[in-house]
């Protein structure tokens, strides 16, 4: 039940998508991936943790992560954290979610 993730789209075309998500600790994480596309995430606040397979690694604000296509990859935190995330292609709909698992 991810009820306590807000994100909203700030930017969308067939070249990139910018959105802002945020969480807080009653998250349930889920690690996926994109056979499509790079994803970036800037975190604008808060800290946590960001698993980068295989490893899970401290993030705080300022940190900013990469996840080449077919990286397994998920943020979670202790409070509350902000991130903006960047998709190299797009539209968003055409994002492809591949879930592995819930930590």
């Amino acid at each position: 039940d991810n009820k306590k993730i807000w994100y909203k789209t700030l930017y969308n075309d067939d070249d990139m998508v910018i959105g802002k998500c945020k969480l807080d600790n009653s998250t349930k994480p889920l690690i996926h991936y994109h056979n499509n596309a790079t994803e970036i995430y800037i975190v604008i606040n808060g800290e946590g943790e960001i698993y980068n397979y295989p490893n899970w690694e401290p993030t705080k604000k300022g940190d900013v992560h990469i996840f080449p296509p077919y990286t397994p990859h998920c943020l979670r935190t202790t409070g509350k954290l902000t991130l903006l995330y960047i998709f190299t292609t797009g539209p968003f709909e055409n994002i492809n979610y591949n879930f592995l698992s819930k930590l």
